[in-house]
């Protein structure tokens, strides 16, 4: 059984408070807040783990962009980039 679900429980169906569920499981309580939270916005999907990968990436370049060598690359493998194009 994950942790999620262990956590979940603990608080939803066993009906201890979730500063006792986060120390008994050595969580945040922040993180069994948000983990109850869901579970009473989505149900079963909150036990699934979910990507911590950004949706966005405002400083990233464009896919479209290509970085343009100056150089052969030296003996250590890197390269360095004089300009960049589309």
């Amino acid at each position: 059984m994950s942790k999620r679900r262990l956590v979940i429980t603990a608080v939803v169906v066993a009906g201890r408070t979730q500063g006792e569920v986060a120390r008994a499981y050595g969580v945040s309580q922040g993180w069994v807040s948000r983990l109850v939270a869901r579970y009473h916005a989505e149900g079963e999907a909150a036990f699934e783990p979910r990507s911590r990968r950004p949706k966005t990436s405002p400083t990233a370049i464009d896919t479209e962009t290509v970085e343009l060598p100056c150089s052969p690359p030296s003996p250590t493998g890197s390269v360095r980039v004089c300009a960049r194009s589309r």
